[in-house]
């Protein structure tokens, strides 16, 4: 059977395992003849999960009676593993990793925001830890946005809350991300705003006092996220009291404020942009051909252009081409972009002494996709894909499926195939690693 090919960020190579040829006297990794790994499906994220975080409430209700249709408060819902994200220590630890923390990472925030000023960064581009300091003395809030993609606790949370809601059916038009945000006591950052995110809140540190507004607009009337006067608030709002382990979930173009009482408060915000019916008709057309079409010279006025446009996207031609450019972008969704560190350095290094009973796990954040095209296979994942002959469709869906494995696990197909060899690839491609000892 022909050797699988992968692509990523290098060329295309016939098999990835020819490109590290294992050393004659590597002794095996991990495994042995008595382990026998689980083969039952797990999350490829260890650690909280989004059930976690809005305790007791299944997340089927969640979905159900919350998502897009109300504010809700989880008292407790982290409990105290709050620490498992952040704290107070490693908050400044990382903000003084940050490097060019004044282009657009961190933020200052009292009745508004603005980046930290260059003075606050040194010839280095790294931040200076006492101006920051004074400016929470002063009352400023420290605003730290992105920072999923430094902290990785954070990075780990925001991939388990996408795989959540993707295995309840519900899609994002973007990447979770996590904003953090040290307010000092008596202090408010924004007044009344709205966002065109929903916001699940969770209260790491202290305590915090919300305000939300329900959106009281009609569906067709147009919103934008930014700053709400006091006309426009709509009603009385729903108050909550966050403390320490708490979460709070805010729909997207719910106004809300929040303010600090006696002691100061650290929150992670995780931004959901749920898909919009407006994000799918921006990737899908132009796939459309039809739509490349002139407008006719006697189109007439605007309804006359309306009803040559609907006939249009009604007509044959975009209907046969709109399924395949739909399926193309809910696959291309399917699968995240960014690569989550879990020792794939140390995984290229291992692979040439994984054998038959060496026992791997699916790597953290590795969501896979397997998709057959004609005599041809092709498994998904964040940074690249692998290919095959369809003989081993079995086999990726396997490895797409389950948390562990050891090479010897690896299914039949119509056909042999090196499981070895195929282990050594799906590790270098950063699909598993060897589990730790």
């Amino acid at each position: 059977m022909t050797a699988p090919s992968s692509s990523g960020a290098g060329p295309v190579r016939t098999s990835l395992a020819d490109a590290w040829p294992p050393p004659v006297d590597a002794p095996p990794i991990g495994g042995g003849p008595g382990t026998a790994p689980g083969s039952g499906s797990a999350p490829a994220v260890p650690g909280l999960r989004l059930a976690d975080l809005i305790r007791p409430v299944p997340l089927p209700a969640f979905l159900g009676e919350d998502w897009q249709r109300a504010a809700r408060h989880y008292p407790s819902g982290l409990g105290g593993r709050g620490a498992e994200l952040l704290d107070l220590a490693s908050f400044e630890l990382l903000l003084s990793t940050l490097n060019r923390a004044h282009e657009g990472w961190l933020h200052l925030v009292r009745e508004g925001s603005r980046p930290v000023p260059d003075r606050m960064v040194d010839a280095e581009g790294m931040l200076r830890l006492a101006p920051v300091r004074a400016a929470f003395r002063d009352g400023h809030t420290l605003y730290l946005t992105k920072a999923h993609r430094v902290a990785a606790p954070l990075m780990r949370l925001g991939r388990a809350v996408e795989e959540d809601l993707r295995g309840q059916g519900v899609r994002l038009r973007s990447p979770v991300s996590a904003h953090v945000f040290l307010t000092p006591p008596r202090s408010r950052g924004f007044p009344p705003h709205r966002d065109e995110h929903a916001s699940l809140v969770l209260q790491l540190e202290g305590t915090k006092d919300w305000e939300v507004y329900p959106d009281v607009r009609r569906p067709d009337e147009p919103r934008r996220p930014g700053l709400v006067g006091p006309g426009e608030l709509g009603g009385p709002p729903t108050t909550v009291r966050l403390s320490a382990g708490d979460a709070l979930y805010v729909p997207e173009w719910w106004v809300h404020a929040a303010r600090t009482g006696e002691a100061h408060s650290l929150h992670v915000t995780l931004r959901l942009f749920p898909l919009r019916w407006l994000d799918v008709l921006r990737a899908v057309l132009p796939d459309l051909a039809a739509l490349d079409r002139p407008v006719p010279r006697a189109a007439g006025g605007p309804e006359a252009v309306v009803r040559g446009l609907c006939r249009l996207l009604d007509g044959d031609a975009v209907r046969a081409r709109l399924p395949d450019a739909v399926r193309v972008l809910l696959e291309r969704m399917d699968v995240p972009e960014t690569v989550l560190p879990d020792d794939g350095l140390g995984g290229i290094l291992a692979a040439p002494r994984i054998d038959a009973a060496t026992s791997l796990v699916r790597a953290a954040g590795m969501v896979c996709t397997v998709r057959r095209d004609g005599e041809e296979v092709r498994i998904g994942y964040p940074g690249g894909s692998m290919s095959g002959p369809a003989a081993l469709e079995p086999v990726f869906r396997y490895v797409a499926t389950v948390g562990r494995l050891r090479p010897a696990d690896l299914p039949a197909a119509s056909g042999e195939y090196d499981r070895v060899g195929l282990a050594r690839e799906l590790v270098l491609a950063g699909i598993l690693r060897p589990e730790a000892r």
